[in-house]
């Protein structure tokens, strides 16, 4: 009978000690609840609705209201798009986005006829900007689902379609300087042709890298420089026992000057940069290093209706700088103009652009005609090579702009590369649908 007592007096006051926790509990949900209630009612004071103005000079349509949220003084803007492709490659498979580096390792004997959707082009941005002490402060990251390159993994389409976040864009502006990640000041973004085709006409200055970037407006000139992330693309084709391996010692330097009016705008860049190697093994060329540079002038001029929209770039290593050229900078070869394995480093010159017309038909529709082109002048002294030495891009589209800020188009590209060994091409039709937000 003890036992039973004692037993039942333990199971009582095991039984209080619960319903002490669960009224603790729901002390702290409902506190939780008024904390959270609290919290969201400062958000949604704080939050406010911009009306953004429409762009006049392109008549493209634009949201009416953008959010804007205010929190220690600086202003917070969230945007970007969600854009779907429905592509149908009318020769061999060409990628999410046309895949101008695959386009001579096509098999021949590829089936034509290739149907693929995707979002993956889909893009979100947020920006933070406040006026403190008469200096600007802006804050910009952006992101699009990239991650995995020109061609999705096979095995996610199975189920999932699942695409990495990846970061195209991260800096801070505090006045004149910039510094983080954005386009490379060699970059003209307004003189970019318009295409649906993700990877835009070849020959164009496109990338984006880390940077220190100081600019200056005055008037309708604008001056900038930067230094940035180096990056020595070398062609290693031949290189025998000798173990070779590419070094950035030295930042690449930028600068550009452009003029801009109602008319459009002018721009003119340059480029210099550091081309280095390493190499280990027995009768090998010593570590090497060579200066290069990048010459570019680009622009986007207005007429009516019209928009003609380009770029040429050329120099001596210029190589990553223009978008298809990455890898040219400068070779590792084999000089058989002197004698079996005596290895030389040489910088390699290559030039390359595009030109662009649009033409607004109406208010809601335009088309695009563009063509690009990249030449790289292997000069190797005899040695073989299976690179590319020329590519060119064609584009022709169709776009309707819906007052909701919805685009659609319907476009036609073909590409066409050729080496000393072959010449390979690519065409597909692309259906697009993009709405901004």
């Amino acid at each position: 009978m003890v036992y039973l007592f004692g037993r039942s007096k333990y199971l009582t006051l095991y039984y209080k000690c619960i319903v002490v926790c669960l009224a603790l509990c729901l002390q702290l949900i409902s506190a939780e609840q008024l904390f959270a209630e609290s919290l969201s009612r400062k958000v949604i004071n704080n939050l406010d609705i911009v009306q953004k103005t429409p762009d006049k000079k392109s008549h493209k349509p634009v949201n009416q209201y953008q959010l804007k949220a205010k929190s220690s003084g600086f202003n917070y803007f969230f945007s970007g798009y969600v854009k779907l492709d429905a592509i149908y490659d009318l020769g061999p498979l060409a990628g999410d986005r046309l895949n101008y580096a695959g386009i001579l390792s096509n098999d021949e004997d590829n089936n034509d006829g290739h149907f693929r959707m995707h979002a993956r082009e889909s893009r979100i941005s947020l920006t933070a900007s406040k006026l403190q002490a008469g200096t600007e402060i802006k804050i910009y990251f952006e992101g699009d689902f990239y991650s995995g390159g020109t061609n999705s993994s096979a095995s996610i389409e199975k189920i999932s379609n699942s695409n990495g976040l990846r970061l195209r864009q991260a800096y801070v502006q505090v006045g004149r300087f910039m510094m983080g990640q954005s386009w490379s000041n060699y970059v003209d973004l307004k003189s970019f042709p318009e295409n649906l085709d993700f990877s835009n006409d070849t020959g164009q200055a496109f990338l984006r890298q880390a940077q220190l970037r100081y600019t200056r407006v005055a008037g309708d000139w604008t001056t900038s420089y930067s230094i940035e992330n180096p990056e020595s693309d070398i062609a290693i084709l031949e290189s025998g026992d000798c173990e070779v391996s590419s070094k950035d010692a030295l930042p690449d330097i930028t600068a550009k000057i452009k003029y801009a009016s109602n008319w459009g705008h002018l721009s003119l860049q340059s480029l210099l940069r550091n081309i280095s190697i390493n190499t280990k093994g027995n009768n090998c060329s010593d570590s090497e290093s060579h200066f290069a540079y990048g010459l570019g002038i680009s622009g986007k001029l207005l007429s009516g209706r019209q928009q003609l929209r380009f770029h040429f770039s050329g120099g001596n290593g210029i190589g990553r700088y223009i978008q298809e050229a990455v890898g040219s900078s400068a070779a590792y070869f084999s000089d058989r103009s002197i004698s079996e394995g005596t290895w030389e480093f040489e910088t390699q010159y290559a030039h390359g652009g595009y030109i662009g017309l649009q033409h607004k038909w109406n208010k809601k529709y335009r088309s695009n005609l563009n063509t690009g082109f990249v030449e790289i002048d292997w000069d190797l002294q005899g040695s073989s090579n299976a690179n590319m030495r020329k590519l060119h891009s064609f584009h022709l589209n169709l776009i309707r702009s819906f007052a909701s800020g919805l685009d659609a188009g319907i476009e036609y590209s073909r590409a066409e590369a050729t080496n000393d060994i072959k010449t390979s091409d690519i065409h597909r039709i692309q259906l697009s649908m993009k709405y901004k937000f």
